[in-house]
């Protein structure tokens, strides 16, 4: 069959697409056809404009349930027929329309930090710039946050932020509002500024209405509502009012299990199921909490949080003994962190890693793990410097019995806490 499809002329072979096409079409409510089998037919048809239609379709559906590295493809498949339009304007609309479409699923199939990302979101911007005032400057302006801020920049996270959410009260954008006041929280709480953080996020919470903002959830790859409780949890942790994180945090993976977003479902299972269980000491919690999270990631091949899941589940099984398993998958972790410089809250995986190997009795390596927990904390995980350097001061204290190091470790401890 394929070599018969290759001994035909190229006039030859529109023409039989063509006419697939139609028949299609003329059938589609008896026999539904994909979107990318539409897609293909009327790109090797020769119509253009149909088929990056059909593309951008395609990738819509795909990004819907969550089958995000297909999405990727199918709007690629779009992008590279755009140079075929000689109508400009057209171009820059359908062009606009695909890659704000590709933002979602690459933030959702590869690392935040992923280079695709960032020049996917820059194209985006630049797009709005070129362009007649658009919304979908939004989401673009939110990807590139997101890159940043888990890059561990962020000083620049928090200029975003605040630019991201001025506009958004400038221009009416209510939706806009409450995602804002949620970046605005999770980049203060980078910088260790808890107060301010929860009262950011609170005002996040309290403006949202769930019949207007769920509609966000496609547009940014990910539920505002889940995120804000998500972050708020582990928040009120590092404030110190426990009860009140558990609750809040509980209710964010209940709610996002009841959203069925696997993308949305998975912030909650870092933040909550991983770190606030996690230093709460709950050993079989998060073990449960990380499986589910690997889970998670592979059935929907979500890369990013691959790696999150690695270093909980290694934590858990240290925390319950398992020193070299949890040992090796915590170094895998590190590892997937640093190929991607991933910063946001590596750290605190770092000193993870460093208490398990001291209990290995491996003292050198965790001096080592240890202080580049340190070195790494302000970039993006001053929120657990209190738990780092405590961590430290042990390791310290194990290397130097009767050195002034440790005190001062344990000193700087309180001090980061309070």
């Amino acid at each position: 069959q394929r070599m018969a499809y290759e001994t035909m002329v190229h006039n030859e072979r529109r023409t039989m697409h063509s006419r697939l096409v139609d028949v299609l079409r003329q059938n589609q409510s008896a026999w539904p056809t994909q979107p990318e089998v539409m897609a293909h037919h009327l790109t090797e048809a020769g119509r253009i404009v149909e088929a990056i239609e059909a593309w951008l379709q395609a990738g819509g559906v795909a990004a819907a349930r969550s089958a995000n590295v297909e999405a990727v493809d199918h709007l690629r498949r779009g992008l590279a027929l755009l140079d075929k339009l000689e109508d400009s304007a057209q171009r820059h609309r359908f062009e606009l329309n695909l890659q704000v479409t590709l933002m979602g699923s690459i933030l959702a199939s590869q690392s935040a930090t992923s280079s695709e990302l960032h020049a996917c979101c820059e194209r985006g911007l630049q797009l709005c710039q070129e362009g007649p005032p658009t919304p979908l400057f939004f989401p673009f302006a939110f990807g590139k946050f997101t890159y940043v801020n888990c890059r561990g920049k962020v000083v620049e996270a928090e200029q975003l932020a605040r630019l991201f959410l001025s506009l958004s009260e400038k221009n009416g954008f209510d939706s806009g509002r409450v995602i804002g006041h949620r970046m605005l929280g999770m980049a203060l709480m980078g910088q260790g500024r808890g107060k301010h953080a929860r009262e950011q996020i609170e005002a996040s919470l309290a403006a949202y209405v769930r019949e207007r903002d769920d509609a966000t959830t496609r547009m940014f790859g990910q539920s505002t509502e889940v995120h804000s409780k998500s972050l708020l949890s582990f928040t009120l942790f590092c404030l110190g009012d426990i009860e009140r994180a558990l609750q809040v945090g509980v209710d964010a993976l209940e709610t996002a299990d009841a959203l069925r977003h696997p993308h949305s479902t998975a912030i909650p299972l870092v933040y909550v199921g991983g770190w606030v269980f996690g230093l709460c000491g709950a050993a079989d919690a998060v073990r449960q909490q990380s499986a589910r999270l690997l889970q998670l990631a592979e059935q929907h091949r979500l890369a990013g949080f691959r790696a999150h899941g690695l270093g909980f589940f290694g934590w858990s099984l240290c925390m319950q003994g398992h020193l070299d398993q949890g040992i090796a998958a915590i170094e895998q972790a590190v590892a997937a962190f640093d190929a991607v410089s991933f910063r946001l809250a590596e750290a605190g995986h770092l000193a993870n890693l460093a208490q398990a190997l001291l209990q290995a009795g491996r003292p050198a390596e965790s001096r080592k793990a240890a202080s580049r927990a340190m070195d790494l904390v302000p970039e993006g995980s001053q929120w657990l410097e209190p738990e780092v350097l405590r961590i430290a001061a042990v390791v310290e204290a194990a290397a130097q019995p009767s050195g002034d190091t440790a005190e001062l470790l344990f000193r700087r401890a309180l001090e980061a806490a309070q």
